[in-house]
């Protein structure tokens, strides 16, 4: 059987002009937008990937990672042109999936699983979602090139997905879910919200993507394993949960966070490493 040769896109074109100045090499933890970005993507599960940037320090960092660049010397022309470049630099592949550069939780773990999920239909759109909410990255199949290659100005494939509701399929990311619905508590501002859910995302990466690893082999039937594990919750959600959580509320969700994670890994359903 065939192979579904599935190329990527990293759209880090952008100017951003609202942040006054590259968000893209802004540090989050230790490391940047960009290289968070590129360290997501599921290298494995793809046939290429391809950097689109007017930055040389973006299109540097893309070749320590063996992608292809491209220079965007317009992206004043908005999104519409960095979507055409990067379709010309994967040349001929069956679908192609972009991604902006500036979410720093988004794991490989759930870039895989976003290319897996698009593999059952492959004559659909496959996007990353959160609810009801649909978010970064998407899969478009080839068919769908012509309607990308034919956007301008700052237009992205959001008006491709609009015209093609028929065809879209949600991947949820029903960790980050879970954690978030844990996590939450009555009265939240909408920038708490954010923080919280942000709060979730960051633990997954820290969980499933750091160095050294923190779910190693069997942590659940070690104590000191145990305890890494219990440490490393308490430290991320001390760091991002809201101020409006005191001790008391906290410690609740800490604890019910690390039961959780504890009750599913003894019986091997997730977080087992």
């Amino acid at each position: 059987m065939k192979r579904t040769r599935i190329g990527c896109v990293i759209m880090a074109a952008g100017n951003s002009t609202r942040f006054g100045g590259n968000k893209l090499l802004t540090d989050f933890f230790g490391k940047t937008l960009i290289e968070r970005a590129m360290e997501a993507i599921p290298r494995d599960k793809l046939c290429r990937t391809a950097v689109v940037s007017q930055y040389d320090e973006v299109l540097s960092m893309a070749l320590d990672f063996d992608f292809l660049t491209v220079r965007n010397d317009r992206p004043e022309d908005g999104v519409s042109r960095t979507i055409r470049l990067g379709l010309d630099a994967l040349g001929d592949v069956d679908a192609a999936m972009f991604m902006v550069a500036d979410q720093p939780c988004l794991s490989r773990w759930s870039t895989e699983g976003l290319v897996s999920f698009y593999l059952k239909e492959p004559d659909k759109i496959a996007a990353m979602a959160y609810g009801a909410r649909r978010g970064n990255p998407v899969i478009f199949p080839k068919d769908m090139f012509i309607e990308l290659r034919d956007l301008t100005g700052d237009t992205g494939g959001s008006a491709v997905i609009c015209k093609n509701q028929d065809k879209l399929r949600l991947y949820q990311v029903e960790d980050e879910l879970e954690l978030f619905d844990l996590l939450k508590k009555d009265g939240l501002t909408q920038d708490e919200t954010k923080r919280v859910k942000l709060a979730a995302r960051h633990l997954l990466v820290r969980l499933l993507e750091a160095d050294p690893k923190v779910l190693v082999q069997d942590w659940f039937k070690d104590r000191r394993s145990q305890e890494v594990v219990r440490s490393t919750v308490r430290q991320v959600l001390d760091e991002d949960l809201p101020a409006s959580y005191d001790r008391s509320v906290f410690q609740q969700k800490f604890e019910r966070v690390y039961e959780v994670m504890l009750d599913y890994a003894s019986h091997g359903r997730k977080w087992a490493a």
